[in-house]
């Protein structure tokens, strides 16, 4: 079995159960907070249903520029309700499945960076011993496997 059908069965194990708890999110406790410095349930709940984008963002590219020239990324918009929370979800695991499904290997142990204006960045995870270190020279099977047991 190929490391990206093993990456896959695992991505769909956990997109199954982030997409069960994406579907108990209330509407009507979409600005709830777990914390006063946290974001809110409907920030929380759109970043998840955003992440699985990234398995397709890595196996695409080599890097990601968070500010290009300096300028944030614009993000997207909110959710205005749990099933448009659940149709982005299902359109991004749809697009990270795809790409996974499409790789390789040898795709797997090329580097990828995580860029902040054309600068390794800093507040990415790296690897499990280094959670906030630079992600400048990870290859993408860290990357992603390190993201589905930390993120989801």
């Amino acid at each position: 079995m190929s490391l990206c059908e093993l990456l896959l069965t695992e991505f769909d194990d956990e997109m199954a159960g982030t997409r069960k708890t994406l579907e108990r999110v209330p509407e009507n406790k979409f600005g709830w907070k777990p914390h006063e410095k946290s974001g809110s349930m409907l920030w929380l709940a759109s970043h998840l249903a955003h992440l699985p984008e990234w398995a397709a963002v890595t196996m695409q590219q080599d890097s990601l520029d968070m500010s290009p020239n300096g300028v944030s990324m614009p993000q997207p918009p909110a959710p205005k309700s749990t099933k448009e929370l659940l149709e982005i979800f299902d359109k991004n695991v749809k697009a990270g499945r795809a790409a996974l499904a499409g790789g390789n290997d040898s795709e797997l142990s090329k580097p990828w960076s995580l860029l902040d204006n054309r600068k390794a960045s800093t507040y990415a995870v790296s690897d499990a011993s280094a959670p906030y270190g630079p992600v400048d020279a990870g290859a993408k099977t860290s990357l992603l496997a390190v993201g589905m047991k930390h993120v989801f």
